[in-house]
């Protein structure tokens, strides 16, 4: 296979495997590099329907807040 459809990855044996449910795209089953809408992609490439402690929603990825804040939205 050279390339697998929108929705799946290639594996170690060469296969189309699909996504995980909340990946619109992925590097592999663990690894989202784009979530499905209304889901934000946190660093460690998972989908949720929000971000983390310290963490904003920017676009579709949740970054970090300043140093000096524990929550903030921008």
């Amino acid at each position: 296979v050279n390339s697998c459809p929108t929705g799946f990855f290639q594996s170690k044996d060469k296969e189309c495997v699909q996504c995980n449910e909340s990946c619109e795209e992925c590097q592999d089953l663990s690894k989202c590099t784009k979530c499905k809408e209304g889901l934000t992609i946190n660093e460690n490439g998972t989908c949720n329907s929000q971000c983390s402690e310290g963490k904003f929603f920017a676009g579709e990825n949740c970054l970090c807040c300043s140093e000096n804040c524990s929550t903030c939205l921008n």
